[in-house]
């Protein structure tokens, strides 16, 4: 699971719909295409699965972790670590 530090009133925030949280469309379009609706089914993936959709790259993961990060989900160091080399 990629973010990984749970935030308070996390139960409301994982029932949210992609389209909520401020992606672009093309992102959008592009998770739902792949039956990826809430942040719980966006949880499950990791950066290497999400890459592995077509035309989702880098700037797309980068902006699907920047916009859980401002619900309150944050990686754990580890992969922020792995991100960075």
């Amino acid at each position: 699971m990629s973010p990984q530090i749970i935030p308070n009133n996390w139960e409301d925030k994982v029932e949210m719909f992609t389209d909520e949280l401020g992606l672009s469309p093309r992102n959008v379009n592009l998770l739902e295409k792949r039956g990826i609706l809430t942040v719980k089914d966006l949880l499950k993936y990791t950066r290497d699965q999400l890459l592995a959709i077509p035309n989702f790259g880098d700037k797309s993961v980068d902006e699907v972790y920047k916009k859980l990060e401002e619900i309150g989900f944050c990686r754990d160091n580890d992969q922020q670590t792995e991100q960075q080399e």
